[in-house]
C-alpha cells in the first residue's frame, strides 16, 4: 500500500532552476547558479533580485475621517499654533513664544529630546505654566526649545494629556477634565451629604421620631453681641420647629466668639464619612523640604453654602429673633468633612504633586528653594483667587525656613514639638490624684515620638492607673 505523502516525496522538482522534470543534482543549468524566481535570470536568488529591491511595498490605509490635530490652545492667556502629539512625553514651546509670556525665568533641564528620525534637540530649560486646550485647563511643566526645532508654536505632550481625559473621534481630539471643577458640578453626591461648589445638604435620619425632632429646640440666649454679622446668616422669623442655643466662648485674644450648640442636632444628622488627613502623615511628608509657606483661610467653613432646604436645621435664636445660616457653621458635625473635601477638590493637582498639604483651613506649601517657593506660592494664590478663597494674611507666612504647623515646628528637614505644647507640660501642676495623673499622661503622650524610651520613663505613673495604690 502506498501513501500520498510518500508519493509527494517521490515527485521531481529542481530547486536550482524550478523545472519539475528533474532534480537539482541532475540540473543542466547547475553551472549558471540559482535561478531567480522573480525575474527568471540565473546567478542570484529572488531575495537578492534588484527588481524586488526597486519595488518597495507600500501599505495604504483608507481613513474615512481626518481628525483635527490642532486645537484652540492658550498658554498664560496667549493663543498659540498647536499640535497635539500623543507620542511625545513632554510639552514643547518655541522660545519666541516664551519671550512673549513675560515669565520670570527658565529652570535648567539636563535632558536631550529625540524626535522622528532620531533627530535630537537640547531644550533651553523649562517653566511651569497654565495651559488651556479648548475648555480643558491645567498647570504643567513646559520645555522651551529653539524655533527651528519644530514648525508649531507648541507641541502638547502626554504630561498635559494625562491630566485630562483624551478622546479621539470624528470631530478630532477632545480633552475633558477627569474630575469636573466644583463650580461646574450640578450635584456632587457623597454619602450622606450632597455637595455642590458652595452647597451642603443636611440629611436628618429617617428613623428619628418626630417627637425627638421637635426637641431640637432651645431657649433664647440673653447675651447680646456688640456686632452682628449678617452676611453669613439670614433672618427668618417663620422657622419655629428647629432652633439651637447660642453659647459664648473666648478666643485666644480674650474677645468673645458667638457659637451655636448643635449637640442635639448632631445626634440626628446622618454623618459624613469623608476622612480628615492624619497629622502624622502630613508631618512625614514635610521632611526633606527646606522652604515653607503657610496659608490660613479666613472663616473657612463659610466658603460652602448650606442647601436652601437644609437651612432651617441650622436655625438659632437670639433676643432679636430667629436666624438661620446661609454658610455651613462651626459646631455642625459634618462641617469639617465637607470643607476638607471641598479644599481637596480645589487643590487636587497640587496635592498629587506633593506641592500642597491642606488640613482644613491650614494649607502648607512645600519647596526646596526660595525660587521654587515663589513659583509655587503664585500657583496656590492663583487657584485660590479662581475659586474665591479668602486668605487671612495676618496668620499666613511665606518663604520661611522655620515654621509652625499643626502644633509642630519644622526647620531644616526636622520636626520638633512647638513651644506652646512643651510649655503646657512644664506648667502642668503636680498630679495629686489618679484623674490628674491620667490627664498628665495624656498630655505627655503627645510627645511620645520625640522622647526615646518614653514608655519606660512614664511606667511609674502608668502603673498607678492599673490599680489603686494600697494606703
Amino acid at each position: 500500500m502506498k501513501y500520498n505523502n510518500f508519493e509527494s516525496r517521490k515527485s521531481k522538482f529542481c530547486f536550482n532552476c524550478g523545472d519539475p522534470n528533474h532534480i537539482s543534482r541532475l540540473c543542466v543549468h547547475k553551472d549558471k547558479g540559482f535561478k531567480c524566481f522573480e525575474c527568471g535570470a540565473f546567478g542570484h536568488k529572488a531575495s537578492e533580485c534588484d527588481r524586488t529591491k526597486s519595488k518597495p511595498e507600500v501599505a495604504t490605509l483608507d481613513v474615512k475621517f481626518k481628525p483635527k490635530l490642532g486645537n484652540k490652545v492658550t498658554i498664560e492667556d496667549i493663543s498659540v499654533n498647536s499640535f497635539i502629539d500623543t507620542g511625545s512625553q513632554a510639552t514643547l514651546l518655541r522660545k519666541s513664544v516664551f519671550d512673549k509670556l513675560n515669565m520670570c525665568k527658565l529652570y535648567p533641564l539636563n535632558l536631550s529630546l529625540s524626535g522622528f528620525g532620531k533627530c535630537k534637540a537640547n531644550p533651553l530649560g523649562y517653566f511651569k505654566g497654565n495651559i488651556k486646550i479648548d475648555d480643558f485647563k491645567c498647570n504643567a511643566e513646559i520645555c522651551v526649545v529653539e524655533d527651528n526645532v519644530m514648525s508649531y508654536d507648541v507641541i502638547v505632550g502626554m504630561n498635559v494629556l494625562m491630566q485630562g481625559e483624551t478622546v479621539i473621534n470624528e470631530n478630532g481630539i477632545v480633552i475633558k477634565e477627569k474630575f469636573q471643577r466644583m463650580e461646574e458640578v450640578d450635584s456632587l453626591s457623597v454619602l450622606p451629604i450632597n455637595v455642590t461648589p458652595n452647597e451642603v445638604e443636611l440629611n436628618i435620619g429617617p428613623d428619628v421620631p418626630n417627637i425627638f425632632k421637635d426637641k431640637v429646640q432651645q431657649s433664647i440666649l440673653s447675651y447680646v453681641p456688640h456686632k452682628t454679622k449678617t452676611t453669613d446668616v439670614e433672618l427668618n422669623i417663620l422657622v419655629k420647629k428647629y432652633s439651637s442655643p447660642v453659647v459664648i466662648v473666648r478666643k485666644k485674644d480674650g474677645t468673645p466668639r458667638v457659637c451655636i450648640d448643635y449637640r442635639r442636632l448632631n445626634k440626628v444628622i446622618v454623618k459624613d464619612r469623608f476622612p480628615l488627613p492624619l497629622i502624622e502623615d502630613i508631618l512625614d511628608r514635610l521632611q526633606g523640604s527646606r522652604v515653607f509657606s503657610t496659608i490660613d483661610l479666613k472663616n473657612a467653613f463659610f466658603h460652602v453654602d448650606v442647601n436652601k432646604d437644609s437651612r432651617k436645621y441650622t436655625s438659632f435664636v437670639t433676643h432679636e429673633g430667629q436666624y438661620q445660616f446661609l454658610k455651613i457653621p462651626f459646631g455642625l458635625c459634618n462641617s469639617p468633612a465637607v470643607f476638607q473635601m471641598y479644599i481637596n477638590t480645589i487643590f487636587r493637582p497640587l496635592i498629587n504633586d506633593g506641592i500642597v498639604l491642606p488640613y482644613l483651613d491650614d494649607i502648607i506649601i512645600l519647596s526646596s528653594s526660595f525660587e521654587e517657593g515663589i513659583e509655587r506660592v503664585e500657583r496656590v494664590l492663583s487657584i485660590s483667587s479662581e475659586y474665591g478663597l479668602e486668605i487671612n494674611l495676618n496668620k499666613s507666612h511665606f518663604l520661611k525656613k522655620r515654621i509652625e504647623f499643626l502644633g509642630h515646628v519644622v526647620e531644616d528637614g526636622k520636626i520638633f514639638p512647638s513651644t506652646l505644647k512643651t510649655k503646657a507640660v512644664l506648667n502642668f501642676p503636680e498630679p495629686a490624684n489618679l484623674k490628674q495623673i491620667h490627664s498628665f499622661l495624656g498630655l505627655t503622650g503627645y510627645f511620645r515620638k520625640f522622647i526615646p524610651k518614653y514608655s519606660t520613663i512614664a511606667r511609674p505613673l502608668s502603673d498607678l492607673l492599673k490599680k489603686k495604690p494600697k494606703v
